[in-house]
Parts: C-alpha cells; sequence; structure tokens
C-alpha cells in the first residue's frame, strides 16, 4: 500500500529561455524537494508560467527565488478545499522562553538588531507602548519596538 504524503501547490513565472524546464527540476532536485507533479501552463515569448506540486514549499520558493522566479499565491487554492482558522491572541506558557533562548543562542548570527524601529528601557515601558498603539492614528513610525534592559 503507498503512503499518502502531504502536496503543496505552487505557482510561479519566469523568463522564458531554453533548457528553462531542466533548470527548473535540477535546481528543485539541488534542493532536496520533492516534485509531484509540474505543468508550464502558460508560455509566453519572454515568460512561462509554471504550477508544481511538492512535499515542501519553503526549500522550493528558495531554490526558485535563486533562478529569478516570481512566485505567486493562486487566490483559488484559499477557496479550494476544507480551510481551518485558528486565532491566537496570546501564548502558552512554554513559549517566551523558548523564543528567549533562541535569541540568547543567535544574538551574533542573525542582525536582529536591525528589526527594531525603536529601543525604550524598562522604565519607560508605558511611553512604549503608548507610542505602538496605532488604533487612535492610521499608522505609527514604530514598526517594532523593544524593552532593553
Amino acid at each position: 500500500m503507498a503512503k499518502a504524503s502531504r502536496v503543496k501547490q505552487l505557482s510561479f513565472t519566469m523568463p522564458n529561455n531554453v533548457g528553462l524546464l531542466m533548470e527548473i527540476t535540477e535546481a528543485l532536485a539541488k534542493a532536496k524537494v520533492n516534485i509531484e507533479a509540474i505543468t508550464a501552463y502558460g508560455w509566453e515569448e519572454l515568460e512561462a508560467s509554471f504550477m508544481i506540486l511538492t512535499d515542501n514549499n519553503a526549500k522550493a520558493k528558495k531554490a526558485l527565488a535563486k533562478l529569478g522566479a516570481k512566485v505567486e499565491i493562486e487566490p483559488a487554492q484559499l477557496v479550494w478545499g476544507a480551510k481551518r482558522i485558528i486565532g491566537v491572541i496570546m501564548y502558552d506558557a512554554w513559549v517566551v522562553p523558548r523564543a528567549l533562548d533562541f535569541l540568547v543562542r543567535n544574538r551574533t548570527r542573525w542582525p536582529f538588531d536591525r528589526l527594531l524601529s525603536h529601543k525604550y528601557p524598562l522604565e519607560q515601558i508605558n511611553q512604549a507602548f503608548a507610542d505602538s498603539e496605532w488604533h487612535a492614528r492610521e499608522t505609527t513610525s514604530i514598526t517594532r519596538a523593544a524593552l532593553v534592559p
């Protein structure tokens, strides 16, 4: 009996050239992406459109980006099949210590400091929340704020 696996659809376009299909399949194979199906569905002179079914869209997108692919969201995918939306308004207790541990272990590996637009000392926590609030305004200049020791 065959084992069922989750398959994900991905649509993308690329500049059209001779050997393009081979480039795509080689890039995906190198990234260890399992291709279930690949379809060229809109050939034009300058651009080729594809739809692929893979087991890992994140790896596929990364591999295709290196080739200059423009990955598209297929609106029909949003309504086909059963969907379940789960809202989350707070973190479980185990999440915060794990996230902090991750940040401590990787603080020199990735440029986390560039993610912040504003930093506040703990004593200014109320000001940080007030400045970050956007409900009373159309927008705020703060993209990401943090409390620092």
